[in-house]
């Protein structure tokens, strides 16, 4: 990229809560987008200067985190800056319900005894009463494997169901973070293995964006995953020779993937989808997705969804799961 960016992320140490995050990014030719990833997973893009986002921290596990910005220019030129941020645990707030430091629940006696005994969480503790849709352990199991997927968790049968079959994995701190985006290069290794393809090492793919050996643990990522998927016609590159790898994907290219992958036959001319026409490219797609029964399960889906959206690891497990059971 001409002018290179630097510096664009402030350092930070150690942090805690609601932290805001400012980002300075300039070019030549002009900065078009700029996109805040968390331990490699897309957190917020954002399209004019001032670059201004805000991390959530609160209930993350502490240790430490990377923070990476990447900057296009107009003209297709990525540049990145990362730093690495301690997130530091926060006083836990039960301490001052277990005190005399909260004068209105000493004042009766029922307040106090729910802290301190088994009585308090009954819901927690009883799959019946918290998660109605999900009322028997055999559609979520009792332990995801990982510390954010519970019984109540959006999406959470198919995240176990692509988790047992290797599919997909979670952060080094035990979380999966269901809620966090899902870049074109993530994705293309999540659906090539959730189908099953071979990955011969000397498969290859004219995009030169794409980093042969990206993770120390997988040798064949990003490179043949994304070779074998464009070789398969479920993913295209934005130019015959850039796949832009590190954008997030949109509900609506992932219907569009999702049904590539499947091979549907088109539906019949009287089939309406619940959701109306959003796009020439991508709604053809979309409703052969829908009468294929790959959208169940999906909340929202309706005349208001929002197909350009960026679609979570949740919804693509849940398309994903779908697709593995038609």
């Amino acid at each position: 990229m001409s002018n290179a960016i630097r510096g664009m992320l402030t350092p930070l140490s150690t942090v805690s809560g609601i932290v805001p995050i400012q980002i300075s990014a300039t070019d030549n030719v002009g900065v078009v987008r700029l996109e805040l990833y968390i331990n490699g997973s897309l957190g917020s893009t954002a399209v004019s200067s001032p670059y201004s986002f805000t991390w959530d921290t609160s209930g993350m596990t502490p240790g430490s985190y990377s923070l990476q910005a990447r900057a296009y220019d107009a003209v297709g030129n990525i540049a990145t800056d990362t730093i690495y941020v301690g997130v530091a645990s926060v006083t836990p707030t039960t301490a001052p319900v277990t005190t005399t430091t909260l004068p209105p629940e000493p004042t009766t006696t029922t307040t106090t005894p729910p802290v301190t005994t088994t009585s308090t969480a009954p819901p927690v503790t009883t799959s019946t009463s918290t998660a109605p849709p999900v009322t028997t352990s055999t559609t979520v199991p009792r332990h995801s494997g990982f510390s954010d997927v519970n019984a109540s968790t959006p999406y959470s049968a198919a995240i176990v169901d692509l988790a047992g079959r290797g599919v997909i994995s979670g952060y080094n701190d035990g979380s999966f973070g269901p809620d966090d985006g899902v870049t074109r290069q993530q994705f293309a290794k999540m659906i090539v293995l959730a189908l099953g393809y071979p990955l011969p090492t000397s498969a290859s793919c004219s995009f030169g964006d794409i980093q042969r050996y990206l993770d120390a643990s997988d040798l064949l990522y990003p490179y043949t995953y994304i070779a074998v998927a464009t070789e398969h016609g479920i993913t295209e590159g934005k130019t015959p020779y850039t796949f832009d790898p590190y954008s997030g994907v949109t509900r609506a290219q992932l219907a569009t993937m999702v049904a590539r992958a499947a091979d549907l036959a088109e539906p019949p001319s009287s089939y309406s989808p619940p959701f109306g026409n959003f796009s020439a490219d991508h709604h053809p797609w979309a409703r052969s997705a829908a009468y294929a029964g790959l959208f169940n399960g999906l909340r929202g889906v309706g005349p208001t969804y929002n197909f350009w959206a960026p679609a979570t690891r949740g919804e693509v497990c849940q398309m994903l799961s779908n697709l593995l059971h038609r």
